[in-house]
């Protein structure tokens, strides 16, 4: 199947840079319409037309590779600048690039490996080699509240397979998920994880076992995954994952009485210089701020 990369040039000029899964000729894209017509008099959209161009075609890109092709011509056209195009992100920091020491985009929402929904992308569409930083969510309103956020240096692909293995032998927790919609996190499962009282853990375990691993496919089914292949050290890596932790706990509640506290973090040292990171990301992941220290 064709993935493509276009353009669509509007009758003042101005541009939209785009994305094609499935290489559809009639497909011109999810631009904000109102942000269009604000440019138009009611004359001019009686009489409007838009040409595509197609600026780059592949049939073996996986999407996130297709993401950050995207990504990359917004930026080489200029199309984030409201006075050049129509995108909205990545946003125009035009002027204060040297305030930010990196820069990352999450990609999503992607479904649990194994768990398929019908319309999400699935996590095994992602590069076999593709490693870095991963946030849990669960959808919440209008956007996704984040569980927790993850590190790997191996690929999300391996670490994912043992998180599942985890969740199904009963080591991590599990939630009410009618609850957990409403922005309370209430336990069906406390998991062995770091319990002292495992033995008797293990015991109910087993005589609930079926109850509980329904509830665990169902919360693995109800997850929403984002990732981001962040080309960082171990280190710069465990200071990112702590920042978006401790950032989520010093918010209200909900969104910081969701997060898990149970998470062993490596926050910046004393000795070590602050990096901002700047975040991008197109769908609304609540509490997870443009800019971020690190």
């Amino acid at each position: 199947m064709k993935k493509q990369i276009y353009k669509i040039t509007y009758p003042n000029g101005k541009i939209y840079i785009g994305k094609d899964l499935t290489g559809t000729l009639t497909y011109f894209g999810s631009v904000d319409s109102s942000y269009v017509e604000k440019d138009f008099s009611k004359e001019e959209q009686y009489n409007f037309s838009i040409t595509k161009e197609i600026l780059w075609e592949t049939e073996c890109a996986d999407n996130i590779d297709i993401n950050k092709k995207e990504v990359e011509f917004i930026r080489k056209y200029r199309s984030n600048n409201p006075e050049i195009g129509y995108n909205k992100w990545p946003k125009l920091r035009e002027g204060h690039e040297e305030n930010y020491g990196k820069s990352i985009r999450i990609f999503g929402p992607f479904t649990w490996p194994g768990f398929p929904q019908k319309g999400i992308c699935p996590l095994e569409s992602v590069s076999r080699s593709a490693s870095g930083l991963y946030l849990w969510t669960f959808p919440y309103r209008e956007g996704f509240i984040v569980y927790a956020a993850g590190i790997t240096r191996r690929s999300f692909l391996k670490r994912f397979k043992e998180h599942t293995k985890n969740y199904l032998s009963g080591v991590y927790t599990i939630f009410d998920l009618d609850e957990m919609r409403q922005g309370k996190k209430i336990k069906i499962w406390p998991g062995f994880w770091m319990k002292k009282d495992r033995k008797h853990l293990e015991k109910e375990f087993f005589a609930r076992e079926a109850e509980i691993k329904k509830s665990i496919q169902c919360q693995l089914s109800e997850y929403r995954i984002f990732l981001s292949e962040v080309p960082a050290t171990p280190r710069l890596l465990e200071r990112l994952e702590a920042a978006i932790m401790n950032h989520l706990y010093s918010l209200e509640a909900p969104f910081s009485t969701i997060p898990d506290k149970g998470m062993m973090l490596a926050s910046r040292w004393e000795n070590e210089q602050p990096i901002f990171v700047n975040i991008e990301c197109e769908t609304e992941i609540l509490g997870i701020p443009d800019v971020l220290t690190i």
